[in-house]
């Protein structure tokens, strides 16, 4: 067990997983609570060391502190009548370990974002542009070397500010990560499902141990359980509804369309029959109420319009 997965539990930054794994090992054995609870003795009288420590850069700071640990002479096993002689010892290298993890732990300026029932527009520190639908929530953070937005749920648009010494990355939950300099995407991560489409610029995506480069009027579709990443052309604009509070609808199947106006309007909408999925439809909606535009659609393909307290359906005649 290390202690950086020790310390990480400690400060309750670890994932499920990791909590798993600590909780486990502490079972296994009294040595292993032991050590557990000199490291917890040792984090917790290195708090007030960190007080008027200025933050370094993570990635830096980390580096120096694994070469640091690599350096240290190993620390001989002393008897029990010594133990505050060896915890002396030991504090040298674990109270540096704890106060570096620290610092790669601490919000280091975090901004969190959470939408409901709106639509809204951000400019971070960086000078990056978001457009965030509704109930979407994420953080961003920066340091010397990096930009880091963790998607936790939703959707968002960036137009990310170009800065080649700090990559901007998106972490979609724990299922993959998105990387760029300068460009401007389209990122959907909802129950489990994540899609990404470019407009500019130049997208890496990265997931598991596969890896691919995304470029203008590409995206790439998966879910969080799926292997593997592949590349395919975006054929419409309605993923961009949210931002031009426009529906271009053009040769889409109707299924999609009604996927997308359940999601806009916050309601449920059905296709009564598997038939009705990929009928393509060919219209332009701007700001439109939603009764209006089930009526159209249900006009243009000769259906019939119900509506209940659960939402609308749509039946063939």
């Amino acid at each position: 067990m290390t202690d950086e997965l020790l310390i990480k539990y400690l400060l309750k930054e670890t994932s499920a997983d990791e909590q798993r794994l600590v909780e486990q090992w502490l079972l296994d054995s009294e040595a292993n609570r032991k050590q557990f609870d000199e490291i917890r003795f040792l984090w917790e009288r290195s708090a007030d060391l960190l007080k008027n420590e200025a933050l370094p850069d993570e990635e830096e700071a980390w580096e120096r502190f694994k070469k640091k640990r690599e350096a240290q002479p190993t620390v001989k096993k002393m008897p029990s009548g010594h133990i505050f002689q060896w915890i002396a010892a030991a504090s040298v290298i674990l109270i540096t370990g704890i106060t570096l993890w620290l610092f790669l732990s601490k919000d280091l300026g975090t901004r969190n974002i959470m939408t409901k029932n709106e639509v809204i527009s951000q400019t971070l520190s960086d000078g990056s542009s978001l457009t965030i639908n509704k109930n979407t929530q994420l953080s961003f953070s920066s340091s010397k070397s990096r930009r880091i937005v963790k998607l936790s749920k939703g959707e968002v648009f960036f137009n990310v500010a170009p800065d080649k010494n700090k990559p901007f990355i998106i972490e979609l939950g724990n299922t993959a990560k998105v990387t760029v300099v300068g460009t401007s995407f389209n990122i959907k991560y909802r129950n489990g499902l994540s899609e990404v489409i470019v407009e500019t610029g130049l997208v890496k995506v990265t997931k598991n141990n596969q890896e691919l480069n995304l470029h203008p009027g590409e995206k790439v579709e998966f879910a969080s359980q799926d292997s593997t990443l592949t590349v395919s052309k975006n054929t419409d604009n309605l993923y961009k509804y949210f931002r031009n509070k426009e529906f271009i609808i053009d040769n889409i199947a109707l299924q999609k369309v009604v996927d997308v106006l359940s999601e806009a309007y916050s309601t449920k909408i059905t296709l009564a029959d598997k038939s009705l999925e990929n009928l393509k439809l060919n219209v332009k909606f701007k700001e439109e109420p939603l009764d209006k535009i089930l009526k159209v659609i249900a006009e243009t393909f000769g259906l019939r319009l119900e509506k209940n307290k659960e939402g609308y359906i749509l039946y063939k005649r």
